[in-house]
């Protein structure tokens, strides 16, 4: 089973310069909860990542992870750890996308393009950080209205955290049906 995990600003914003958007220490705390909940999800399970994430981890796998590394015709050849898998995205879809295996998708925009319409389960973390959301950030999640259109999810968890003037909400979401199989 593929599911996805991503945080993002309310505008869609994912990344700039192959980092999160609400780095540093004025965002430490509530950046430090989606954290947590991120290691709540993943740890114990298969992750899977394309080049630009495997990148902004400095090439180095997520511990207590099986870590996929989707290879694309642009990736350096890498000495990888044993924890750590390439794979082409065909050879991934085929391999997982009926599995009874959770592996979860973290990123980054294009693997979550392709992938998110495979997803049984969708973990979105949103930042409500007002003065991040003036600001230009290169990277950008599709439009999720699209998926939709093809799958119904029904919301399954909703937590909010305030720190200070940030709020984080955290939702997870099931595919409930293919509305194209009707």
């Amino acid at each position: 089973m593929i599911s996805s995990i991503f945080a993002m600003l309310p505008n869609g914003s994912i990344g700039h310069k192959n980092s999160l958007p609400w780095k540093g220490q004025k965002y430490k705390e509530i950046a430090r909860r989606d954290m947590e909940h991120f290691k709540n999800v993943t740890e114990g399970k298969s992750v899977v990542m394309g080049y630009n994430t495997f990148e902004s981890l400095n090439f180095k796998p997520l511990k207590n992870r099986l870590n996929h590394f989707i290879i694309t015709s642009r990736d350096l050849p890498l000495n990888l750890p044993d924890n750590v898998i390439k794979i082409n995205i065909c050879d991934f879809i085929d391999k997982f996308k009926d599995s009874e295996e959770e592996v979860v998708c973290i990123g980054g925009s294009m693997l979550y393009d392709t992938l998110l319409k495979y997803s049984k389960v969708v973990y979105r973390s949103i930042f409500y950080i007002e003065e991040l959301m003036d600001i230009y950030h290169d990277t950008y999640f599709s439009d999720i209205s699209s998926l939709y259109l093809l799958w119904k999810f029904i919301p399954a968890q909703l937590e909010i955290h305030t720190v200070g003037d940030y709020r984080l909400a955290i939702e997870k979401f099931i595919r409930w049906q293919n509305t194209m199989d009707n």
